[in-house]
């Protein structure tokens, strides 16, 4: 970079043409700067001499408009429930042999009639690796998205989605993470997650599988689009929100700050002081100068122990607009002690639709057994908490923050900032 920092390679993909590295050091000041890739070589090992010099703006993003045209609607249509949509092959894959299942039990069909597809696979691993494929689909020649959609049946996981051509190639192969968790046999949108490729047009088969140690996931098709974008001026990246709960003194969040802490699904009154129970600790350690404590929830639900904004009444509320957002946030455990041995504390972060009471983001975070800040086998005080960072698409709406976590964990230092900003 043109500071002298160095970026390091965070992952490959044998499936993917993409690097991706990660720049760890201090936060960079608005402005321009350059990124300098050297020592390249060919796939034949051939030296390549010149460097690649890409320029970027820190703190500016982009606005821009996206014109989206359905080329194909490829969601799956369950004629009743416990059956296997029309067009669709459902194999479970054992000991290396794949049968096909025609449902009935197991993974199977089901009926998702207030929602935004019709009906879903519900998929499993007990019988056997579920692996949903589609016939064949024609897409026009040109750059496509694909937008698969999924969700999760009580539960979060991965599914592995791949696009093959009639040749039987690989042209796109990704892992989709379920952030949207249903309720076992309760209605509810899907999550619609999109992904770019060229088309040489021709016909090709879609098809979806459990990942890793995933199970109980559910998959209703795919949408396939053309699409064609305009981009505008570049803006000052806007933040929407960020806290660090310095502020509150080692006391609740105050009356207007649109924060609330919540003990055993009680909400505590803003302004006063912890007293054994979850609140706002003062750390000054782990890149956080406070945070939020989620107390030891012993047999309660943990999401009991949770801190929220933007539904304290009289408070401001979580209004974004259209386009894509970062979500950033930092958390550690506490202690090491009785449930949390071994460092095993893990935080969760919902994002809900204020108007529906649904969550459009569920997100699960082991932390590492490095960051322990009190006391234990395996205190130190000194360790950077760990940083969760995503990205979020939205049409605009008024949302809700949640966060909570197993026996004792702390969560902080968290921000929500514009990526990009769509026109209308």
């Amino acid at each position: 970079m043109s500071t002298g920092a160095e970026l390091t390679l965070k992952t490959t993909e044998e499936t993917s043409n993409t690097l991706t590295f990660e720049y760890n050091g201090p936060e960079l000041a608005k402005g321009t700067y350059s990124i300098k890739i050297e020592n390249i070589v060919s796939d034949q090992a051939t030296p390549i001499v010149d460097p690649i010099v890409l320029t970027y703006e820190i703190g500016k993003i982009s606005l821009a408009k996206t014109e989206y045209t359905l080329l194909s609607d490829n969601k799956t249509v369950t004629a009743e429930e416990g059956g296997i949509p029309d067009g669709w092959k459902l194999t479970l894959e054992k000991d290396g042999v794949a049968e096909e299942h025609n449902g009935g039990s197991g993974s199977r069909g089901f009926l998702y009639t207030n929602s935004n597809v019709q009906s879903a696979v519900y998929m499993r691993n007990w019988e056997g690796n579920a692996v949903l494929t589609s016939s064949p689909v024609k897409i026009q020649k040109g750059d496509v998205e694909l937008r698969a959609y999924t969700a999760g049946w009580g539960t979060g996981g991965s599914f592995k989605m791949t696009l093959k051509n009639a040749a039987g190639e690989e042209v796109l192969s990704k892992s989709i993470s379920i952030n949207t968790v249903l309720e076992k046999n309760r209605q509810g949108n899907f999550q619609a997650d999109p992904f770019r490729f060229t088309s040489d047009g021709g016909e090709y088969t879609f098809s979806i599988e459990l990942e890793g140690s995933s199970n109980e996931l559910l998959c209703a098709g795919f949408e396939v689009y053309s699409y064609k974008e305009s981009a505008g001026d570049k803006v000052e990246s806007e933040v929407v929100l960020t806290e660090t709960f310095a502020s509150c003194g080692g006391n609740m969040p105050a009356e207007g700050s649109g924060w609330i802490v919540y003990e055993n699904n009680n909400p505590l009154a803003a302004g006063s002081g912890r007293s054994g129970t979850s609140g706002i600790l003062n750390l000054g350690t782990g890149g956080m100068a406070a945070a939020f404590f989620a107390r030891e929830c012993g047999t309660n639900d943990a999401a009991n122990m949770r801190i929220t904004y933007g539904e304290q009444e009289g408070g401001p509320k979580l209004e974004l607009n259209a386009g894509t957002y970062e979500i950033s946030y930092k958390t550690a455990t506490w202690n090491d002690e009785g449930g949390n041995a071994g460092g095993t504390s893990k935080v969760f972060f919902q994002l809900v639709d204020a108007s529906t009471g649904d969550a459009v983001i569920t997100k699960e975070h082991v932390n590492s057994t490095a960051a322990n800040y009190k006391n234990g086998a395996n205190a130190n005080p000194n360790v950077e908490a760990d940083k969760v960072s995503f990205s979020f698409t939205t049409d605009g709406g008024t949302y809700i923050l949640k966060a909570w976590g197993t026996q004792n964990t702390v969560w902080g230092l968290s921000t929500i900032r514009t990526l990009q900003r769509l026109l209308s």
